[in-house]
């Protein structure tokens, strides 16, 4: 990638579905996650260009319209199986994730969006209280292994980020959408080409999905926004893994 390119890609990255306002601490993030986060959402639209704030609209709308959220995985599907490799290239399996206890999996953008990584701090705030319910943590995206280890550097969290390149597990939660060609068009003017960066067919990108799994396998908490701005609150994950000891 040539000097040019990155300095338009990352003008890009700070404006479609990003946002330089995301600068919170974590701190900040965990006391009041959806208010804050609503806050940060809305400082970003202010910012944003007319044409970056359309593409975000179509992208919603295309979502709406298409379904894609409700044919998504929700409550009491069984978890796909999956192998993929995390931020060391070490194979991770679905299977040996359920036999040690409930799981908690979520899907992100990537290592460009400033909303993934806010998300993902977020999410390794409340860890601790994943991991005291027996559960493990896993955020998969389809980044490439290198680019996933950017994330899990540039996040700063403990937790196993996995790569899933071509979306092939995301296809089966079924939370993969097409960018409409109006909004892709946007991006590509402002330098980022969606298909080239994941090296799809067509412009792709995953809803922001988040499940909790029970440890037989089964789909017990799924949040599938259509808005893209959108993610679950970490307190109903660790509302759902403290309902599994209750229950």
């Amino acid at each position: 990638m040539g000097p040019h390119l990155i300095v338009r890609v990352a003008f890009a990255l700070e404006f479609v579905l990003s946002g330089a306002a995301i600068v919170a601490g974590p701190d900040r993030l965990k006391r009041s996650f959806q208010v804050d986060y609503l806050e940060l959402v809305k400082a970003d639209r202010d910012l944003q260009p007319p044409d970056v704030r359309e593409s975000v609209r179509l992208q919603r709308e295309s979502i709406e319209k298409s379904g894609a959220a409700v044919r998504a995985l929700h409550t009491g599907a069984p978890l796909p199986a999956f192998t993929l490799a995390d931020a060391y290239g070490r194979a991770v399996a679905s299977d040996q994730l359920v036999a040690q206890g409930p799981v908690v999996v979520v899907f992100y953008r990537g290592s460009w969006d400033k909303f993934s990584l806010a998300y993902l701090r977020a999410l390794q705030e409340r860890l601790p209280e994943i991991e005291a319910a027996g559960a493990s943590l896993v955020a998969i995206s389809a980044d490439d292994v290198r680019r996933t280890g950017l994330t899990q550097h540039k996040a700063a969290v403990s937790f196993t980020l996995l790569s899933d390149p071509g979306y092939e597990v995301a296809r089966r939660f079924g939370v993969v959408y097409e960018v409409p060609p109006a909004a892709d068009q946007v991006m590509r003017e402002h330098g980022f080409d969606l298909a080239r960066y994941y090296g799809t067919a067509a412009p792709e990108l995953p809803l922001s999905a988040a499940y909790v799994v029970d440890r037989h396998g089964t789909i017990i908490y799924a949040s599938v926004p259509s808005d893209s701005y959108r993610r679950a609150d970490p307190s109903e994950i660790v509302a759902a893994l403290t309902g599994l000891h209750a229950s």
